[in-house]
């Protein structure tokens, strides 16, 4: 107890369940999460955010190795939008919407056929 111990690979940690804290303040605009409809997916997801997202975000899709596979960038004004699917390969991805570069969150998107 009391032992601490820094990861530098941010992939590898959060999936054996290591998390670290973020260096950015935590502030009132800051997105609520998301949502992934449906999930598992298909053909198509549709990204749904709880919350306001002030100025632009990117949403980023990886495989389980890390390796990117979608990324596309969104406005504000966007709460809701379909991200295209038939060309992933069935399992298991991230997606992981950046906000403001320093603020990210992940999700989990299982692609079946």
């Amino acid at each position: 107890m009391g032992h601490v111990i820094d990861y530098d690979d941010e992939s590898i940690c959060q999936q054996a369940g290591y998390f670290r804290n973020s260096q950015a303040p935590i502030t009132a605009d800051m997105p609520l999460g998301f949502k992934l409809v449906p999930n598992p997916a298909i053909d198509r997801v549709e990204v749904i955010l709880n919350g306001k997202i002030d100025g632009n975000f990117s949403l980023l899709i990886n495989d389980m190795t890390g390796r990117s596979v979608f990324q596309s960038n969104f406005a504000n004004k966007d709460v809701s939008f379909h991200i295209p699917t038939h060309f992933l390969s069935p399992g298991i991805y991230q997606v992981r919407i950046a906000y403001n570069n320093n603020y990210t969150e992940i999700q989990k998107l299982s692609i079946v056929r």
